[in-house]
């Protein structure tokens, strides 16, 4: 007799939604977290004497998607709309970005790839033979930086199929639209949390799956502490694995891996077109919103949103606007993110703060005189991650559906690498396919009666 329904590997989006559901079924579930909080990539911390949160992971609710906004009106939270001005920066030079401005080459290319047609291409090769010349030198390098950062992927890389399909799935949740969530966006998922029925499950964490042993209809988790201490093993009906790509293409013997027995070589096969995207994101708390003052050396930039600049190391800023914090967010994706993160935590903050005194057009000890503090978390060192968020590879349109089908009605899948309707890398998207995957694990074992 199975001591559970369900073991959930993960406690991120996509496995609390899944346990959510499983729960209110009347499954028993556990679910196994390596981390010693409950959240995966949604990391929100208050640092002290702040009195606001700061993101270290998903910070952004993009578009309408039902699945978060459901959650929130469920649990009466508040998602408060991104709004304010956009500024450039150019050699330290500051100008606002006019949004009613006649549309721009970039604009173009873009528009160009979500009516993209044809055999799969790298994004790379699409806008050098789609975009040739010193016409469109400008605004194939402000795309290749929009695809890097936005996309964490590398342009030569990166499938154009795949961007096609995500472009229009954002347009149809209204995806030019952003939220956050007042209070932090890890209320979403305590909220998942406290509902699930405290008989029938369980949430262990600080428990890191190393070995996963199945047959059809039954599994074993072998579990450690972090520290390596054996804990006693799990075992069900079935498993749902939620873990992020770059854990699951981990070797298996690297730090956080989990080795599954047998193995899963067409998992293997699919991971091989995928990716796991890299970001840098620095949190600096300033003792003053220095850049809305009235007076003053510091550069004016009310209701400053999103300040974009061409700056090699960190090209990309934003506030909390129109909730006033003394809060400046630093952002960088893709290669650029790859050579940061491999960093100390440190050196990465000392990089940024010179970054933004470039982009600002102030000195580094300007900024640092104002600094209260910093956070940042290495996504790509997290043995827990691996990286930010996924993306896909050219000729690997099928590979997140490959991904997400269960095993011999035993094994099943989910997580933001898994989702097959364009909204990869996504909070909303790893909740959708929990509630795919969970609404596949209740019709097998009920088909088992």
């Amino acid at each position: 007799m199975a001591d559970f329904d369900v073991l959930v590997i993960g406690a991120g989006a996509a496995g609390l939604a899944a346990a959510h559901k499983l729960s209110e079924h009347g499954l028993s579930v556990a679910v196994l977290e390596a981390r010693d909080r409950i959240g995966g990539r949604v990391y929100t911390i208050w640092p002290t004497g702040s009195g606001f949160p700061v993101e270290l992971g998903a910070e952004f609710v993009h578009g309408r998607p039902p699945e978060t906004f459901a959650i929130a009106h469920a649990a009466k939270l508040t998602l408060y709309e991104s709004c304010g001005d956009a500024w450039f920066s150019s050699g330290g030079h500051i100008s606002q970005v006019d949004d009613d401005e006649e549309e721009n080459g970039m604009d173009a290319l873009l528009s160009a790839v979500a009516e993209w047609q044809g055999e799969d291409q790298s994004f790379k090769t699409f806008v050098e033979q789609r975009f040739p010349g010193e016409i469109w030198e400008q605004a194939r390098r402000q795309a290749s930086g929009y695809i890097e950062g936005y996309e964490a992927a590398f342009p030569d890389r990166v499938s154009m199929r795949w961007l096609a399909r995500t472009e229009a799935a954002e347009a149809a949740i209204d995806g030019g639209r952003s939220f956050r969530v007042l209070g932090g966006y890890d209320r979403l998922l305590h909220w998942l949390r406290a509902g699930l029925n405290p008989e029938h499950t369980l949430v262990s964490l600080n428990t890191v799956a190393r070995e996963l042993r199945w047959a059809r209809g039954q599994v074993q988790v072998t579990a450690t502490s972090p520290f390596g201490t054996l804990l006693d093993p799990f075992t069900a009906r079935a498993a749902l694995i939620t873990l992020p790509l770059g854990v699951l293409a981990a070797a298996d013997d690297a730090p956080g891996a989990i080795r599954f027995i047998p193995d899963l070589l067409e998992k293997r096969a699919a991971m091989e077109h995928l990716e796991m995207g890299q970001v840098v994101k620095v949190a600096f708390r300033f003792r003053e919103m220095f850049w809305d003052a009235q007076a003053g050396s510091a550069p004016q930039l009310p209701r400053l949103s999103f300040l974009f600049s061409d700056d090699a190391m960190l090209p990309t800023w934003w506030t909390s606007y129109p909730l006033l914090t003394p809060l400046l967010i630093g952002w960088v994706g893709g290669p650029r993110a790859v050579r940061l993160s491999s960093l100390p935590d440190a050196a990465i903050a000392e990089q940024a703060l010179g970054a933004l005194a470039r982009v600002l057009g102030v000195s580094t000890g300007w900024l640092e005189a104002r600094l209260e503090g910093w956070q940042t978390h290495n996504w790509s060192a997290d043995p827990f991650s691996r990286g930010a968020y996924s993306y896909v590879r050219v000729g690997g349109i099928d590979a997140p559906g490959q991904l997400a089908a269960p095993v011999e009605g035993t094994l099943f899948f989910a997580g933001e690498a898994t989702e097959t309707n364009g909204h990869t890398g996504t909070v909303h998207g790893a909740l959708a396919t929990g509630k795919r995957a969970s609404d596949q694990i209740i019709a097998e074992l009920a088909r088992r009666k």
